[in-house]
């Protein structure tokens, strides 16, 4: 049985990012957007079942989540991702606009699957997309 500190991701280094983010700017525009959905995947992926389940009975947004895990508002980091949330917008409101995407995404871990196939799990999801998409808006465009 896997513990909670086992599903945590490696840590990529400043430098990895970096290059990472090169990368995806000289791409095609189809596969930038590509590229893109799949980080978004991988961030949601970040999200332990723990987590899912603290967050449903708090009411406590995905969105914040991942904020406060890729530390968005650090101010080295937020000029950076409110440029490349520009670029990608759509690519980023492809899963906000969605919620049937944000909740396959996230039950794909089965333990998460079961928080989020209760009455309270589905209206979290729904409400995590209108507030996500809310939230990271205001972020990037204000």
């Amino acid at each position: 049985m896997k513990n909670e500190a086992s599903e945590k991701p490696k840590s990529i280094s400043a430098f990895e990012a970096t290059e990472q983010i090169e990368q995806l700017l000289k791409l095609p525009e189809s596969m930038a957007h590509e590229r893109v959905l799949t980080w978004i995947r991988a961030g949601l992926y970040l999200i332990t079942p723990t987590q899912v389940e603290e967050a449903v009975k708090n009411n406590v947004q995905v969105v914040y989540l991942l904020f406060n895990h890729l530390h968005l508002t650090h101010p080295l980091v937020k000029p950076l991702a409110r440029k490349l949330f520009q670029i990608f917008w759509s690519s980023v409101s492809h899963y906000l606009t969605d919620a049937q995407k944000l909740y396959v995404i996230l039950g794909h871990n089965p333990k998460i699957a079961e928080t989020l196939t209760t009455p309270a799990g589905r209206t979290w999801v729904d409400s995590c997309c209108i507030n996500g998409y809310v939230v990271l808006y205001n972020f990037v465009w204000l």
